[in-house]
């Protein structure tokens, strides 16, 4: 980044820089196209440096210079390697000639090669008032401008052999040196070893490409496959040995000479002076290690031992593991009370030695850790559910008073954490904290705790450094808690990966007093924490890196810091935050848009930017502080903004819908003397109508009294006509019989005849009257024939005449009689009707007829 905010980049035959735009944001422009006659033969930008207003552009063979309007490029023969800027002034590696001065147009040597025994010089770093130069292989040297002498280090030999490719300076003024095939070195003015960095430390890539310090004076690497960061600026540092492979660390005992690291592979040793390896002195489970009164006692997987120097003996096996040891004063005595995964077990001093006394027998259950009351209440976690309440009885050989909490108020997993806070009783359950109301006898929540410290109601341990100060260790998390003013306050916490965390609740910290300082346990190593460290902090600023508003189709970028006003159409507002702290763990971001009903201020959550969808029209002001634990405001940072009234609410649009609001009044008068006008018109219109359709109604129920009379009529004509037929049959008999008597000479001629001729004459008038029923009937069902006749013109006057019968609901028996014709030739008029209609086979013919209407 350049004076004028611009960055410049450069690469393979391409150099140019991005500058950022109000409506765009970063846009790239090429300066390659402003040289002129200028041959690149593979040119390759490997530095760019901003010298006397100018940008300078180097590569192997040529140099480029960029006075902000025009480029000019040259070759130069000496080829240089790199350009570095030292106090003002431009000096560069020459690949035949050495190191060379720069005035911005001309190369001059100042040091031949055979004055750095043959090497490259790949970085120029103040000291004091000379220049310290780092070359590739050949270690360091110190310039005055006049002569050069080497600079000794106490890694020259490292040096030597792993290459240096990049050397910077801190702010606190030591040197860090990076090379290509071993991470980095720091060293101070004088040469010393400050701390070294590379994959043996979780450095991810050996070769360092680029380094850079930030104002926090933490180290940036660029490596061959990624960018790492190194903490230059903090109160912690692990220490995570290779060998041998620690396993997860429970305990931590710093002697003079000594320290014991106990851990799930045995209790080991460290010579403090003579440095070295850790040693092995007992293998097994270790669960801890402590002094009592001038006696190391080590909580072993088989039992209790008393350490000496690098000897162990033990002190007892009752029980089984030792899981935690514990010094309380008890009845007026100074005693230990050790917890295991059979019983507990009591140590008496006897001659200044720490002696087994006795176990309580009457109480076995399999405990991890315990806590004693002021009361002398021994609260008792189980390894695995609930937790145990009992006292020692007078002669501590018994468990007295025992009680057992399965769970905390209405929770059910049975897991139930104890610890002890400025003396009083502290239980969790992973959600809550509770403590115990020895009043009442009950156990409460603990409300100041649970208010202040709810993000870490996982805690499951508690290791108090002082009155005030203390370490609350949950499930992959330190947390340095201060009670400032009666209240909990988290001041730093340290969370750590799945790889690093403590397994099983087994983190532990241990305070060394003398030194200030905590050590934290891991799996696999140590973190070592300065309590009264002298951070260099940078006091954050906050920067708005990008304004928007949108309208989810287009964006529309603002020049930051001004005033904007903005379309209805783009009421989608979005503003993103810079804050170079990376690391700021006292700091929080708020932020507010002034402007919206019922504002206040939020908390940003973990990214810098915020979205305010569908904003109405109106003033705002957007407003984001930085403040620290206690909220008080480092920074703050405002945007002011104004969307418009939208097209329908503008100021011409309302005088428009004044003047639409006359016009539609009046139109609305004119249309309401129109609209009675057509309502009188159409309320006599619908008298009428009304009229009209009573009308209609009564001639419809007259004709359906006429054509139920009709049907009436025509079912009275029906049996007059059956009558007949019958008497008719009647007749037709009596003759046949008395033709048949007479062939018998029952019956004279004469007389014979004459009656024969009456019923003759009879059945003549008989088929007369059928004659005329059959017309009379046909007239009455005239209508019937013609609506049949126009749905169906395929139907014959039989076919009519019989669907006339059918409707009278007539037997098959009696239609024969009446059409004077068979039974079967009814059933086949039927079955030629079903076919004219259509009908399905479930289908009734006699229902279809009946309920047939036109």
């Amino acid at each position: 980044m350049s004076s004028d905010e611009r960055i410049y980049i450069g690469s393979y035959e391409e150099f140019g820089y991005f500058q950022q735009h109000a409506d765009s944001g970063y846009q790239y422009v090429s300066l390659k196209e402003k040289i002129a006659n200028f041959d690149f033969q593979s040119d390759e930008i490997w530095s760019i440096v901003e010298y006397n207003k100018h940008i300078y552009f180097q590569s192997f063979s040529s140099f480029f210079v960029y006075d902000g309007k025009t480029v000019k490029g040259s070759k130069d023969s000496s080829y240089p390697l790199n350009l570095m800027k030292i106090n003002g002034q431009l000096f560069s590696q020459s690949a035949h000639l050495g190191l060379q001065s720069f005035d911005g147009n001309t190369f001059t040597q100042i040091l031949d090669r055979t004055m750095l025994d043959g090497d490259d010089v790949v970085a120029m770093l103040p000291l004091a008032s000379d220049f310290l130069i780092a070359t590739r292989n050949k270690g360091l040297y110190v310039y005055d401008s006049k002569k050069v002498k080497r600079f000794y280090t106490e890694v020259d030999k490292e040096l030597f052999a792993y290459s240096i490719n990049r050397a910077i300076m801190t702010q606190d003024s030591s040197y860090i040196l990076g090379t290509l095939s071993n991470g980095i070195y720091a060293i101070d003015k004088h040469g010393k070893l400050l701390w070294q960095s590379n994959v043996d430390t979780k450095l991810i890539n050996n070769t360092i490409l680029g380094m850079y310090c930030d104002l926090e004076n933490n180290i940036w690497l660029a490596l061959d496959n990624g960018i790492a960061k190194v903490y230059n600026n903090t109160n912690i540092l692990f220490y995570e040995p290779i060998n041998p492979r620690l396993g997860m660390v429970y305990d931590v005992l710093f002697e003079d000479e000594l320290t014991y690291i106990a851990s799930n592979q045995g209790l080991y040793i460290y010579d403090n002076k003579r440095k070295g390896e850790l040693h092995p002195i007992l293998g097994e489970q270790t669960w801890s290690i402590d002094r009592f009164e001038g006696q190391i006692v080590c909580g072993h997987n088989k039992g209790a031992y008393l350490v000496e120097g690098k000897k162990t003996d033990i002190l007892s096996l009752e029980g089984g593991g030792a899981t935690s040891i514990k010094q309380v004063y008890y009845c007026g005595e100074n005693i230990l009370i050790q917890s295991s995964y059979i019983f507990f077990n009591i140590y008496k001093l006897v001659g200044g030695k720490w002696h087994f006394f006795s176990s309580l027998t009457n109480f076995r259950q399999i405990i991890k850790s315990f806590e004693m009351d002021a009361h002398g209440n021994i609260w008792a976690k189980h390894m695995h559910k609930g937790m145990y309440r009992f006292r020692l009885n007078k002669e501590m050989n018994q468990a007295i008073d025992i009680h057992y909490y399965p769970h905390l108020e209405k929770k059910e997993n049975g897991k139930i954490n104890v610890m002890k806070i400025g003396g009083r009783i502290v239980f969790s359950d992973e959600s809550l904290f509770y403590t115990y109301d020895d009043i009442n006898d009950s156990i409460v929540p603990y409300k100041q705790l649970n208010e202040d410290l709810k993000d870490i109601a996982d805690t499951y341990r508690v290791v108090e450094i002082d009155q005030k100060d203390a370490w609350f260790i949950s499930n992959g998390c330190y947390s340095y808690v201060k009670n400032v003013d009666g209240r909990f306050v988290i001041m730093q916490q340290i969370a750590l990966n799945s790889s690093m965390s403590p397994v099983e609740e087994h983190g532990n910290a241990l305070v060394d007093h003398k030194n200030h300082c905590s050590y934290l346990t891991l799996n696999g190593g140590l973190i070592k924490f300065t309590h009264d460290f002298d951070e260099k902090n940078i006091s954050p600023k906050l920067y708005f890196s990008l304004i928007t508003f949108f309208d989810h189709k287009a964006d529309v970028w603002k020049p930051l810091n001004q005033k904007s006003k903005i379309t209805y159409a783009y009421n989608n507002f979005r503003v993103d935050l810079a804050n170079p702290i990376f690391d700021q763990d006292h700091y929080s971001i708020r932020y507010i848009l002034q402007g919206l009903p019922d504002s206040k201020y939020n908390k940003l959550e973990e990214y810098a930017s915020q979205e305010f969808l569908r904003l109405p029209y109106g003033k705002y002001v957007f407003r984001a502080q930085i403040v620290d634990i206690h909220q008080k405001v480092i920074d703050e940072i405002e945007y002011s903004f104004e969307i418009l009234r939208p097209i329908y609410l503008s100021n011409w649009a309302l005088t428009l819908y004044i003047v639409l609001l006359v016009l539609l009044f009046y139109w609305g008068q004119k249309y309401i003397s129109r609209r009675k006008t057509r309502l009188i018109e159409a309320q006599n219109q619908s008298y009428v109508r009304a009229m009209e359709q009573q009308e209609k109604q009564l001639i419809k129920l007259q004709n359906l009294e006429l054509e139920e009379e009709i049907n009436i009529k025509s079912r009275e004509l029906s049996s007059i006509a059956m009558v007949n037929i019958a008497n008719r049959d009647l007749l037709t008999e009596v003759i046949d019989e008395l033709l048949r008597q007479k062939k018998q000479g029952l019956f004279s001629k004469k007389h014979l005849e004459k009656v024969v001729a009456m019923m003759e004459n009879s059945i003549r008038t008989s088929d007369d009257d059928q004659n005329l029923f059959q017309m009379n009937f046909d007239r009455v069902q005239e209508k019937f024939f013609n609506d049949l006749k126009s749905n169906f013109p395929d139907l014959t006057p039989t076919d009519l005449r019989l669907c006339a019968y059918l409707r009278l609901n007539l037997s098959s028996k009696d239609i024969s009689r009446l059409m004077n014709i068979s039974i079967r030739g009814v059933e086949a008029g039927r079955y030629r009707l079903r076919k004219k209609f259509t009908l399905h086979s479930s289908q009734s013919l006699t229902g279809f007829i009946l309920e047939f209407k036109p």
